[in-house]
């Protein structure tokens, strides 16, 4: 099957896939073996931070200890109850009080430290302790005998185990710091030696925090090993070949070991990682890195560009088509030879573009039966109230004893029911026909409200002749009157204007009343373009709107301007048409 008879999803979807195929597997397997030997590097490094850090927080650690130290051996009131504890002629009152002394100020050292400090005390010249009564010291100890063999002046001791105040009925593990305590006015005396228990637990949850990648860390001492993650081997043989390690990153057996030496302490901070680790780190690299490329998968679509242009153009093409035939241009058709659905819907589209076009064509006769329908329909519903206050006036008229004013009201009353009685919908009518029945109806309505209206008209005559449909001008006199001018507290003036405007004729209907606020006007253009069923307040306006848009078309519709404090117009356009002999 040739690849111009496939769908265009086919299409797009076979490219797709294909290329982005290439492009990762190619990339994927250039990256890899070229990265490998870098990546394991990086890694290599990387745990060589960590294990800088480690012993850089470990020797914060030991450095924060001594000196911590420092501060309480010289601490004046140790000092000289040490000295008087010495003196011969001390009595055995003074020497507990004094020892008591020595523990109270310990006690304030020990709660300044007490998350870091298992606990403090002090050791005198016969290895017995003079202070702090909850300790376990014996000076028997391994680690103490061990220290004491050392003939140091301070250092760390090996791990051992002690009963300290903060759980006397319980063993924890430490790390003890011993240094010997010297009187500070006399150098060469030697009042004691000071032992800071440092909790084991501490160093382990700085180690846990710290593992990164390694399989193992591990804390040597020449003799012991402080600290191993490498639970369940054999201790003393890993310590036996930990001990031979110099410092600096070797690769040996297969794992990469990185020795670091602690300053100020004889310790040996040494982390391992297997090659093997290293490989599963290249690969969790190598999966975040073709994720990254799946990611980017637009980039990679550009090298699609010329085929999806190829597969669009005829949908442009179509496209096209469709918003010219949305303009009105119905004889469109497309020939698009692309062999998939593109062309079965272009085909579909010359087939409904001349279906559309045949039921336009039945619909135009449709819509003449249709409008003269309509116009019977708007004629038909014309508000009759007008007829109401004309009686309302001769009610009103016959209660005086004007009976002249009597009979002119219902003469003019006589000839509106005539015009509107013969009236037909779509009767044209002249201007002049047309204004004298507008004067008819404002004759009436002076007779009820006297002086309240004052009409003027100002026509070109040449216009008079000119036709225009019957009773299109009585509605917006009518709501000029009644909504504008009579609301208002003064006499209002009316005028009707029309004017000549090359081949159009201008007419418009303008009150100085009370106006149309900017709320009203907009309920009122929106009242203009609604069902007839949907609006009840200036039903005449919506009707003779109606009637212009109906038989002349949209451009000749109804043309409001108004505001509160100023002049209504209500203004329409119509083309010339004179009357034939």
């Amino acid at each position: 099957m040739r690849f111009r008879n496939f769908s265009i999803k086919t299409k797009i979807a076979m490219l797709s896939f294909i290329a982005l195929f290439l492009a990762l597997l190619f990339s994927g397997i250039s990256i890899y073996a070229y990265m490998y030997g870098i990546l394991s590097q990086i890694v290599v490094k990387d745990n060589t931070v960590i294990v800088a850090n480690l012993g850089q927080q470990i020797h914060y650690f030991l450095d924060y200890s001594k000196q911590f130290a420092k501060n309480i051996i010289i601490d004046e009131k140790i000092q000289e109850a040490l000295r008087i504890k010495d003196s011969h002629s001390m009595n055995e009152y003074d020497y507990y009080t004094n020892i008591r002394k020595i523990d109270e100020q310990l006690s304030m050292y020990f709660a300044l430290r007490d998350n870091v400090i298992d606990d403090i005390y002090i050791i005198g010249s016969n290895n017995r302790i003079i202070s702090n009564k909850y300790s376990g010291f014996s000076g028997n100890s391994d680690w103490y005998s061990e220290f004491a063999r050392a003939e140091q002046a301070s250092g760390f001791t090996a791990v051992h185990f002690s009963v300290g105040p903060s759980h006397p009925n319980s063993v924890s593990k430490v790390i003890s710091y011993i240094i010997t305590i010297h009187d500070k006015y006399n150098p060469e005396r030697v009042l004691g030696k000071l032992v800071i228990d440092l909790k084991y637990e501490v160093l382990e949850e700085i180690f846990q925090q710290k593992m990164g990648s390694m399989n193992e860390l591990h804390l040597i001492r020449p003799d012991q090993m402080i600290y191993t993650s490498a639970a369940g081997k054999d201790v003393h043989g890993l310590l036996t070949d930990l001990r031979e390690l110099a410092p600096g990153t070797l690769l040996k057996d297969g794992r990469h070991f990185i020795v670091q030496r602690i300053a100020g302490a004889d310790w040996t901070l040494v982390g391992s990682i297997t090659e093997h680790t290293i490989n599963a780190e290249i690969r969790n690299i190598g999966f975040r890195f073709m994720l990254i490329l799946c990611i980017c998968m637009p980039v990679l679509m550009l090298l699609m560009f010329p085929v999806v242009n190829k597969v669009t153009r005829p949908i442009m093409q179509l496209n096209r088509a469709m918003k010219e035939v949305s303009m009105g241009k119905l004889d469109k058709e497309i020939h698009i030879r692309s062999g998939d659905e593109i062309e079965l819907l272009a085909n579909g589209f010359n087939s409904m573009v001349r279906d559309i076009k045949r039921s336009m064509d039945e619909s135009k006769l449709k819509e003449q039966k249709e409008r003269q329908l309509e116009l019977q329909l708007l004629m038909k519903q014309i508000n009759p109230h007008f007829i109401y206050n004309t009686l309302n006036c001769v009610i009103y008229l016959a209660r005086q004893t004007g009976a002249d004013d009597i009979i002119t009201l219902t003469r003019s009353f006589i000839m509106i029911l005539q015009q509107t009685i013969k009236m037909q919908p779509d009767e044209m009518v002249t201007i002049r026909e047309e204004i004298t029945y507008i004067q008819n109806y404002v004759d009436i309505l002076h007779y009820r409200y006297e002086e309240k209206v004052e009409f003027m008209l100002d026509v070109d005559p040449s216009l008079m002749l000119c036709k225009i449909p019957r009773m299109i001008l009585y509605p917006l006199v009518e709501n000029s009157i009644f909504h504008g001018i009579l609301p208002g507290k003064g006499k209002g003036t009316l005028s009707l204007a029309i004017r000549r405007d090359q081949d159009m004729m201008h007419i418009e209907v303008a009150d100085n009343g009370i106006g149309i606020s900017p709320e009203r006007m907009a309920d009122i253009q929106k009242m203009l373009t609604r069902d007839i069923s949907e609006s009840i307040d200036h039903i005449g306006l919506h009707h003779v709107n109606q009637r212009l848009r109906i038989h002349f078309g949209e451009h000749c519709a109804l043309q409001i301007e108004s505001n509160s404090a100023n002049r209504t117009r209500v203004s329409f356009t119509l083309p010339l048409e004179l009357e034939t002999m």
